[in-house]
């Protein structure tokens, strides 16, 4: 079972198969409506512990499913909390968007990318269709999504006050007040408006650039998409290359926020930042990466793009501090002990094999490593680095 492991690469058939059926297992009623009812649970604990009761309900009816090789299956079993993971997230978006009035999704979640994630776009659409939403939560997230047909249509239910409410440009409110302005063909009290914003002030973007910057900046894979296809490759890649390190600042540490809707999981993030890198050529997805190598390594840390990660590793090692390498190394094996699946990758052992061997020796003695590990992490940490040795 072989995950992507470059851009625009399919992963392989057997995991798209096997993939497709375990979320099929996970969309059963019995488990959404578990999921449900688990889901508004305050205390980690007690999550913690409804969320192993999902696990194991589907590894349950994953078993019970006949005919599946033994090995396949164990892996299936393997992949099946990660991909519960995705659903959490979407299903958890939904519920606790501001002022949203679902106490259960009205939909499963069948759409899927090929290679592994939800196929969000899909999902939010249907969202943002659903008359049973809040109005105001369905605009918003229509003119944040970027979903150009359905803003239109929204716009015109839209009362009066409404309209004023929405065109007021102000923070935590870009996308809402550049679309609502681009209906009211007024996008030039937009662009006077942005004119001072922190992230602009340098830059003589046009409205479009900005609200396309701002779909970066809050990880929206829709809007990213949308304005992939609208804006010119000189001119979305312009706005990409300037903001690398912002994108990269704001996964590490969430500073902007978006008004009505809630702040989106990482899951979602990653994602958009896949598409993106996805449609820019080898060179400037290189000058991208290499604006923050560690955090965007970091992001591909994660189901189900650790093929991507160990190709950019391959790429990016040369730019990497040692202390970054350290870290990177001690949450691969975070991942070994935890039994997540890597799907016949090495990846501990690859990142070691190509590290440089002046960041080996700070790794294997330098006391900083006390600083990043606890002494019990870090004594751990090279006797994983001699079983590597020993392996090469």
């Amino acid at each position: 079972m072989r995950l992507i492991e470059d851009f625009n690469a399919l992963p392989s058939l057997c995991f798209i198969s096997a993939s497709r059926v375990i979320i099929n297992v996970w969309n059963r009623r019995e488990v959404t409506h578990f999921i449900d009812r688990r889901i508004h649970a305050d205390n980690e604990e007690i999550f913690s512990r409804n969320w192993k009761i999902i696990e194991d309900l589907v590894k349950t009816f994953i078993h019970r499913i006949e005919g599946v090789p033994p090995n396949l299956l164990k892996e299936m079993k393997a992949m099946s909390n990660l991909i519960g993971i995705h659903i959490m997230s979407i299903r958890s978006f939904a519920y606790f968007a501001p002022d949203s009035t679902n106490s259960e999704l009205e939909f499963p979640i069948t759409y899927w990318t090929a290679y592994g994630t939800v196929d969000i776009k899909r999902h939010e659409e249907l969202l943002v269709r659903f008359n049973g939403a809040d109005f105001g939560l369905r605009y918003n997230l229509a003119c944040n999504d970027c979903f150009e047909e359905i803003v239109k249509e929204l716009f015109d239910l839209l009362e009066v006050v409404q309209r004023e409410d929405f065109l007021i440009y102000d923070s935590q409110r870009e996308l809402l007040s550049y679309w609502t302005r681009r209906q009211a063909n007024d996008l030039s009290s937009f662009k006077n408006s942005i004119s001072q914003d922190t992230f602009v002030r340098d830059h003589n973007y046009s409205a479009h650039q900005f609200a396309f910057l701002y779909t970066l900046l809050t990880g929206n894979k829709m809007g990213i998409e949308y304005f992939l296809n609208f804006l010119s490759p000189d001119n979305y890649e312009l706005v990409a290359e300037n903001h690398a390190h912002l994108i990269a600042a704001e996964y590490e540490n969430r500073t902007i926020y978006t008004f009505f809707i809630f702040l989106r999981p990482n899951a979602h993030f990653e994602d958009a930042v896949y598409l993106l890198l996805s449609k820019l050529d080898e060179e400037k997805r290189l000058q991208f990466l290499r604006k923050s190598p560690y955090t965007f390594l970091t992001m591909f840390l994660r189901y189900p793009f650790f093929g991507i990660f160990s190709a950019c590793a391959n790429l990016l090692i040369e730019d990497l501090r040692w202390q970054h390498i350290s870290l990177l190394l001690n949450a691969i094996y975070s991942l070994e002990k935890l039994k997540i699946p890597l799907f016949d990758l090495h990846l501990f052992n690859d990142l070691w094999r190509i590290c440089p061997e002046s960041a080996k020796a700070d790794i294997k003695t330098n006391r900083e490593n006390y600083v990043w590990h606890s002494e019990r992490d870090f004594l751990s940490l090279l006797e994983r680095i001699k079983l590597a040795e020993r392996s090469s």
